[in-house]
């Protein structure tokens, strides 16, 4: 009726749908992001192509959605893993120049190792001590 008060409440917020961001760098990305209205956030891994470029998003690209984006960005440095072989038993003058080992504790034997063998890691800690 005329002179009526109407109000109208609107709870469901606007989906937006996830642009393509991979490959680029991360000042671009950031860019459009800005003036699109995106809050994201990032975490950085060690892929070893180019420094501050997108490896991927989560949600991917042309994916509605309407929360914060998460950018894989790259470091540009690339982290060499390896299979842990058992070094406990070891002479500390036979590793001492491996990069893969850090040695702690005083004596010229390893006692004690983390990560244990098996393990996928890209350095071991090794316990030095007396046998």
């Amino acid at each position: 009726k005329k002179g009526r008060t109407v109000n109208l409440y609107y709870e469901n917020p606007q989906k937006k749908i996830v642009p393509r961001l991979s490959q680029l760098n991360l000042s671009v990305a950031e860019e459009i992001l800005k003036r699109l209205g995106w809050n994201y956030e990032t975490v950085y891994f060690p892929f070893g192509i180019e420094k501050d470029r997108i490896l991927a998003t989560y949600p991917e690209d042309g994916q509605v959605y309407n929360g914060k984006l998460i950018l894989l960005i790259d470091t540009g440095e690339r982290e060499s893993y390896f299979l842990v072989e058992n070094f406990v038993g070891k002479k500390a003058d036979e590793l001492k120049d491996d990069p893969r080992v850090l040695l702690f504790g005083t004596g010229d034997t390893v006692v004690a190792q983390y990560p244990p063998e098996g393990s996928i890691a890209t350095e071991v800690i090794l316990i030095l001590g007396e046998e």
